[in-house]
């Protein structure tokens, strides 16, 4: 797996186009967000292959050839470090209504388009796929403020064909938001200040305060008396 960007999309495509001659191909999957999003990066790009079919004229025979030539495996996936998978139009079945409509095209340098998915029917997808790793992607693009989570939930409410659907998304749209609030819980704690300690445990590590380096006193307090701490303003700080 590789953090791909729009150069491999265009380079997928290109290659399809020359071996298939076909024009156009709709693209699928994680990578499609390249299409509303080209710098997209991070969690949203990572993946391990890109998922396209023609456009027009699709056959199982020119998916064979794809997965052929550029498959899992093929010469191409060890010089690109990714594969391309040949799927077809029966993995769009479930999708929200009016999905073709909303495509958004990019063209690649040999003039290829490539019809990748809206965010929003991307995030419907994934929802409705639910495995944990497309929670954790969808998270990601309500944290990247690629799919509110206010706008996403209307989204689902509009095109859910039947209430049965409805709550397997909005129950996949709750853990996208404990997703989205331990993210960002754990990023709270990592920037949280060190703590503050005494004086006299800043002597015993070496450590450095605000006024410049602390010297060992020549007679030290018997550890039976109290230790004098530093004001607030005085300590020290740890490093995390």
């Amino acid at each position: 797996m590789k953090e791909l960007t729009r150069f491999d999309l265009d380079l997928a495509l290109d290659n399809c186009a020359r071996l298939t001659g076909d024009r156009e191909f709709i693209v699928v999957g994680s990578v499609s967000i390249l299409g509303a999003k080209p710098q997209a990066a991070g969690a949203l790009t990572v993946s391990a292959d890109i998922d396209l079919f023609p456009r027009f004229n699709e056959s199982g025979d020119k998916n064979e050839l794809i997965e052929k030539h550029f498959g899992a495996g093929s010469r191409f996936e060890l010089e690109n470090s990714f594969y391309i998978e040949g799927v077809g139009s029966w993995t769009m079945m479930t999708s929200p209504e009016g999905w073709e409509n909303r495509m958004i095209p990019i063209i690649s340098p040999a003039g290829v388009t490539g019809w990748c998915l809206d965010p929003f029917d991307l995030a419907y997808n994934k929802l409705e796929a639910g495995r944990e790793k497309d929670i954790q992607y969808v998270a990601e693009m309500v944290r990247s403020d690629i799919t509110p989570e206010l706008s996403l939930a209307t989204f689902l409410r509009q095109h859910a064909p039947n209430q049965e659907v409805l709550r397997n998304l909005e129950e996949n749209l709750r853990r996208v938001k404990v997703a989205v609030m331990g993210g960002e819980a754990s990023q709270q704690a990592s920037t949280q200040t060190a703590p503050m300690v005494s004086e006299s445990s800043c002597i015993a590590s070496g450590i450095e305060t605000p006024r410049g380096p602390i010297q060992r006193s020549p007679n030290p307090a018997p550890l039976d008396q109290p230790q004098k701490h530093l004001k607030p303003s005085q300590g020290c700080r740890i490093g995390m």
